[in-house]
């Protein structure tokens, strides 16, 4: 399976500001996508979502902010397998496999009924860039329930040759650059942190 070594944390500061900070960094603008990911039960302890995408242009008329949204992107299958730390010392890594899919209406019904049920959904606004010749996503995320911050993830592809440890350096270097504070980072999936807040509730 492919993987990648992931950072999340909680971020201070607006979009805007988050974004002209980080810009210099990336290798191109940034895209902005509206997600909505399904997550099921799953037996083998990893996590199995279902991902359908749209992305959204910022279009600027007369000094006024507009939004559109372009046709849906392909929905996709993700499962992934990762250690839930929050620490630079412990490479948080994920092996993930990623499948396309037609017809997502049709399968989350199959897939609620085969997996024993939905275990929760998440909507979010996401601004991607990328850094490193595109090896690297840098994410933006708003998160429908956890609006009090906005959440930044890093997420460092491995190439076959590179080792969890290379790519926690990579990433560890871009957390200087960008300034997130480990006493910040998330070790969870948004999920876990949007049903551990509605159980408190």
């Amino acid at each position: 399976m492919p993987r990648n070594v992931e950072i999340k944390a909680r971020i201070d500061g607006t979009l805007d500001e988050l974004i002209s900070r980080i810009q210099p960094l990336a290798d191109g603008p940034p895209r902005h996508l509206n997600q909505s990911d399904t997550f099921f039960a799953c037996p083998t302890g990893g996590r199995l979502k279902l991902r359908i995408e749209q992305v959204r242009f910022e279009l600027n008329w007369n000094q006024e902010k507009y939004s559109h949204l372009a046709q849906d992107s392909p929905a996709q299958l993700i499962y992934y397998e990762r250690n839930d730390v929050a620490s630079l010392a412990v490479p948080k890594l994920s092996d993930y496999s990623i499948a396309p899919i037609s017809h997502p209406d049709e399968l989350k019904k199959v897939l609620s009924l085969a997996m024993g049920g939905i275990r929760g959904q998440i909507d979010k606004d996401r601004t991607v860039l990328l850094t490193g010749q595109g090896q690297t996503r840098i994410h933006l995320d708003r998160v429908k329930g956890l609006e009090s911050t906005i959440f930044i993830e890093l997420e460092v592809v491995l190439r076959d040759d590179q080792t969890a440890e290379q790519g926690q350096l990579i990433a560890k270097d871009l957390c200087e650059k960008i300034g997130i504070e480990e006493k910040n980072h998330v070790k969870c999936a948004y999920v876990d942190l949007l049903l551990e807040q509605q159980s408190k509730q």
